[in-house]
């Protein structure tokens, strides 16, 4: 029993053992042969595929590919939008760039495999081509319109200047009323009735080429109007005969002013002939000849009318000589019987004798004379005498004159030192502005 079970049991276990290895090795054994064959089967096609290409490559292969990767390039940059395109300095200049290179291996490969078809690679290269050439031409024809719109700006700006006179003195009366005293000279008024025509002009240029240069987005963007002010800008928009109406109202205003002023410059000198007794040398040469005075103020004012065409009314600036002969002589006759000639002492003689002379150089008939008060001496800061001064009172009549005329004069004579004066005397002169009274030659 022991002896069975002893011998039994080691071939039971020799019997399982060999089952067990058998498949085992069987099935390790079949593994590395299907390994085996999978290996040899891939090689054997990728040798196959390198056998085929060797025999269908071309000898520009390398030229082949790079122009299908410039295409597939190109070909997704067609797909941009217009702005892309427009982009000179970057995106132009590489599409260039790249077509440049396409052509020059489509140039190799000519040489390389004469064969070879390159006429698909030539279409695809002249749409882009297209492409570019469209997006150039856009460009130079934006360049160009952008040039065009900066030029006209250019001109707007001087045709504005043109008109400058004319806008700012139109523009000040429609919004204030009135002129602003720096252009209601007649020299302005002139300038700006002058340009006139010139505004016209712009007005017209406004209508068929300015407005819509404005309206221009391309405009707007470079600049070339935005810098010209809104103001400006709203010249365009004026109406020339409503313009036209302000300024010639206001050079009617300013005429009819004129013509009232010249009537109440002579209320003024009459009523200081009234209160005073004094007239005025330049004055009374006016008033001799109030009707050569009154041509002068007509041709004054006639060349702003003219600019309108229009003539100045026969009645302006007659009104002043008409007051002067109704009111005039009676108010110097009023003032030669309240005027007096002062009494006084000739404590100078020299000095009265100066005056009467310049009296009689004007043309004067002195008809007698006085000194006024004493000398007053004028003495520097330590008290040394420098000048002194005397009053002169001289009466005299002008030829045609009905009344005389009573001047006063101040002679001045200059310190010598010692305690002696100066033999010369100076005297005050008579101008326009001088002052004298009329009086009866009594």
């Amino acid at each position: 029993m022991n002896y069975f079970s002893r011998n039994h049991g080691w071939l039971f276990a020799t019997i399982i053992a060999v089952g067990l290895a058998l498949p085992l090795q069987a099935f390790g054994f079949g593994w590395k042969n299907i390994k085996k064959k999978a290996t040899s089967s891939v090689k054997s096609t990728k040798k196959k595929k390198a056998n085929l290409n060797k025999a269908t490559a071309s000898p520009a292969d390398y030229e082949i590919k790079s122009v299908r990767f410039s295409l597939k390039s190109l070909n997704k940059k067609m797909q941009k939008d217009a702005k892309w395109w427009a982009n000179v300095e970057k995106n132009q200049y590489w599409v260039a760039s790249d077509i440049k290179k396409i052509k020059k291996n489509l140039e190799r490969i000519k040489k390389k495999d004469p064969n070879y078809s390159i006429a698909d690679f030539q279409k695809e290269v002249a749409k882009v081509e297209a492409r570019l050439a469209t997006a150039k031409a856009a460009g130079a024809n934006k360049k160009a319109h952008t040039k065009k719109i900066k030029k006209l700006a250019q001109e707007f700006r001087r045709d504005l200047k043109g008109i400058h006179a004319f806008w700012i003195l139109t523009d000040s009366i429609k919004r204030q009323g009135r002129a602003h005293s720096n252009y209601t000279g007649k020299k302005k008024m002139l300038e700006a009735i002058a340009q006139l025509k010139p505004f016209a002009a712009l007005l017209k240029k406004c209508r068929s080429t300015y407005d819509a240069a404005m309206a221009d987005p391309d405009a707007w963007g470079r600049l070339a109007w935005r810098s010209i002010e809104k103001a400006d800008r709203e010249t365009c928009k004026w109406d020339l005969s409503e313009r036209k109406q302000i300024l010639l109202g206001y050079v009617l205003k300013r005429i009819d002013k004129a013509d009232k002023g010249s009537v109440e410059y002579i209320k003024t000198y009459l009523k200081n002939l009234d209160s005073k007794g004094s007239w005025n040398y330049r004055v009374d040469r006016e008033f001799a000849s109030l009707d050569k005075k009154a041509a002068k103020d007509r041709e004054y004012w006639k060349p702003l009318l003219e600019g309108f065409g229009k003539e100045l009314p026969a009645k302006k600036f007659t009104a002043q000589i008409a007051y002067w002969k109704q009111h005039g002589k009676k108010a110097i006759a009023k003032a030669a019987k309240k005027s007096r000639f002062e009494k006084g002492k000739k404590r100078d003689s020299a000095s009265l004798k100066l005056a009467k002379k310049s009296l009689k150089k004007m043309g004067f008939k002195v008809v007698k004379g006085v000194n006024t008060g004493n000398w007053t001496i004028s003495k520097n800061h330590v008290g040394i005498p420098l000048d002194r001064y005397i009053g002169n009172r001289v009466m005299a009549k002008a030829k045609g004159e009905k009344f005389c005329r009573i001047y006063e004069f101040t002679t001045t004579q200059t310190y010598s030192g010692g305690g002696r004066w100066a033999r010369g005397r100076t005297i005050s002169s008579i101008d326009d502005q001088s002052t004298y009274l009329i009086s009866r030659c009594r």
